[in-house]
């Protein structure tokens, strides 16, 4: 009954609108934050020159975060190169580059380029998938894919190309995840699909990093709550998120405003303006069902804790991309 609604990444403005609307509900930005610059910073070796690609990297409000508080510290020039294709989130990134920056910017062909002082930003308004490596770099220290990954189609190929983006041996991918059952997932317990037919989970992810290994790797010595090697080539982080959801499931209105309408359709990743009152009503309980009642009549939306960390030497994950 939901396949008659758009799906919400096809309205840009509706999408930003509710998104804003989840970030403002939610601790999840900075969990990313502080996860990102612990970690990271054990994991980063101290060189001169960094050079790192960002997948979905949204209004680059963590990305600066983790480059001023914690690269910055590490390498004394970083070259970042990042990916958005949501033109609202893309114009937010720039907008924060100029605002934090005294900057020079140049329009390439396909991209943007800010240069400031030790680093050297390249926006590209791109899917990962249209993405193609520049010429003026052959590999990345660090590949982020934060809160990204729901969306890359298809995701063994990106994945795979992803490791082959990353510097032999020492290339890192960072990976942050809602943890299973979280917000991404809600898609597929209410039963809506993405446009084409498949919705992304933290699941399914893991599942396909798991398949891209050697049959004979001991996964079980690999599941860990730390990270402590600096030469794992994966670490995917999945971590406690509360999300207050007090106005959707307000008992005393059936009713909803605006604002827990957006959040609404962020978690049902649909556009909810032409949506039935039936239709709300499945997915308000769903998210119910989904939720605790915590203090002050307040709703909380709540994921579980895992971290992982593969330390597999990057050279076993090449492919042969012929």
């Amino acid at each position: 009954m939901f396949d008659s609604l758009p799906n919400l990444i096809t309205s840009h403005d509706y999408y930003t609108r509710s998104f804003n609307t989840f970030l403002q509900a939610t601790d999840k930005g900075l969990s990313s934050k502080v996860w990102l610059a612990e970690n990271i910073a054990k994991l980063v070796e101290k060189k001169e020159e960094l050079s790192v690609l960002s997948v979905g990297c949204g209004n680059g409000e963590i990305d600066l975060h983790l480059i001023r508080n914690t690269l910055l510290s590490l390498c004394q020039n970083i070259t970042y190169h990042a990916l958005e294709p949501n033109p609202n989130r893309f114009t937010a990134f720039t907008e924060a580059i100029d605002s934090s920056f005294t900057a020079t910017q140049v329009e390439l062909e396909n991209s943007l380029q800010f240069i400031v002082p030790n680093i050297t930003f390249q926006l590209f308004q791109t899917k990962f998938e249209d993405f193609t490596l520049p010429t003026t770099i052959q590999n990345y220290d660090l590949v982020l894919c934060i809160h990204s990954m729901y969306f890359v189609r298809p995701l063994t190929p990106s994945l795979r190309r992803m490791i082959d983006f990353l510097t032999p041996s020492t290339g890192l991918l960072v990976i942050d995840n809602a943890s299973p059952g979280g917000t991404c997932q809600f898609p597929l317990l209410a039963g809506i699909k993405s446009a084409d037919g498949y919705t992304l989970t933290s699941t399914n992810i893991l599942q396909t990093i798991y398949s891209l290994y050697p049959l004979d790797i001991d996964f079980r010595s690999s599941w860990a709550p730390r990270l402590l090697s600096r030469h794992s080539l994966v670490q995917a982080n999945l971590y406690n998120t509360f999300i207050d959801v007090s106005c959707i499931l307000k008992e005393e209105s059936t009713e909803m405003d605006a604002q827990a309408e957006l959040l609404l359709a962020f978690f049902a990743k649909k556009v909810l303006t032409t949506a039935t009152e039936q239709q709300k009503a499945i997915l308000r309980n769903l998210l119910r069902s989904m939720s605790v009642k915590g203090p002050d009549n307040r709703w909380l939306f709540w994921n579980a804790n895992c971290f992982i960390t593969f330390k597999t030497p990057a050279q076993l994950l090449k492919y042969d991309s012929n």
